[in-house]
């Protein structure tokens, strides 16, 4: 087997991966209960969109850090993109 044949290979299995890894994820966002953080991840999207970044946050749950164990470009990614499609996104940059 030549190195382009071996090269043509590669890139083929790695866009099926995409490909099925693309599929699994949609097929998980449209037809599964959505996770249980998702109200979480929802009001701190509405937080970022009223108030942009902020340090500390007293409605939920007796307050908080809004942004701490979470990316800083997460919300506001979010809220150009919608939470779906950044999700989808990530899991494919990570896959590549």
């Amino acid at each position: 087997m030549s190195s382009q044949e071996r090269q043509s290979n590669t890139i083929t299995h790695l866009l099926l991966g995409l490909l099925l890894a693309t599929s699994i994820a949609l097929v998980v966002i449209y037809l599964a209960p959505p996770g249980v953080d998702r109200p979480a991840h929802l009001f701190q999207l509405s937080l970022f969109a009223k108030h942009g970044l902020v340090l500390w946050d007293n409605y939920w749950y007796l307050g908080g850090y809004s942004f701490i164990g979470y990316s800083l470009l997460f919300y506001p990614l979010a809220s150009v993109f919608s939470i779906y499609p950044l999700v989808l996104f990530s899991m494919l940059v990570g896959l590549w």
